[in-house]
């Protein structure tokens, strides 16, 4: 993570925490234009929010307007990482935004570490937390149920990769390791 405009105990803005979604995903973009009237192609983060929005990740705060210097809430973060990674549809039939985000957020362990209430500033130093979490989760199927008119749900783990494994061919693992095998593999 780059040096934000504050120290790890500062909020992240709305511009930063775009970067660091759009970086979660392997996202590598350039400056420029945007469908927002308030992030120019001079703004360094411009094409992180442009990317974002063209996923459907970030809708903007309404009038065409996206506050790149405002703050990021918890409720917001929850949202990013959730809808990047593909669980929005989910956390819609949790409730939607906010809590439904952040339940889900909660859900898939991606919250370890950070309690916060949706409507609460994020800082640099939650912020990196729940880019970790992310980054090292286990990717999980998920599946709907519906008894007496109440949406119910299952989250199978079926693989046991994560998204550094699968995306960026980083492995992951939890212990000490003792030795590397003579044919490349981990001793833990």
């Amino acid at each position: 993570m780059p040096s934000f405009s504050g120290g790890e105990d500062e909020p992240v803005t709305r511009e930063e925490l775009a970067f660091m979604t759009a970086r979660l995903v392997g996202a590598k973009t350039e400056k420029k234009v945007t469908r927002f009237v308030d992030v120019t192609a001079e703004n360094i983060y411009s094409g992180d929010i442009e990317y974002l929005a063209s996923l459907g990740v970030v809708d903007g705060t309404g009038g065409g307007s996206f506050n790149p210097k405002g703050y990021a809430s918890f409720g917001m973060a929850a949202k990013m990482i959730v809808n990047v990674l593909g669980y929005g549809s989910f956390a819609e039939n949790y409730g939607g935004y906010p809590q439904g985000y952040v339940d889900v957020l909660d859900k898939l362990g991606l919250s370890k570490g950070v309690s916060l209430s949706a409507d609460s500033l994020l800082i640099v130093n939650d912020a990196k937390k729940l880019m970790h979490n992310a980054l090292t989760m286990e990717i999980n199927a998920l599946s709907y149920t519906s008894e007496n008119g109440q949406l119910g749900s299952v989250m199978l783990s079926d693989k046991n990769d994560s998204l550094l494994a699968e995306a960026f061919g980083v492995s992951v693992y939890d212990g000490v390791i003792a030795k590397i095998a003579d044919n490349g593999e981990y001793v833990t």
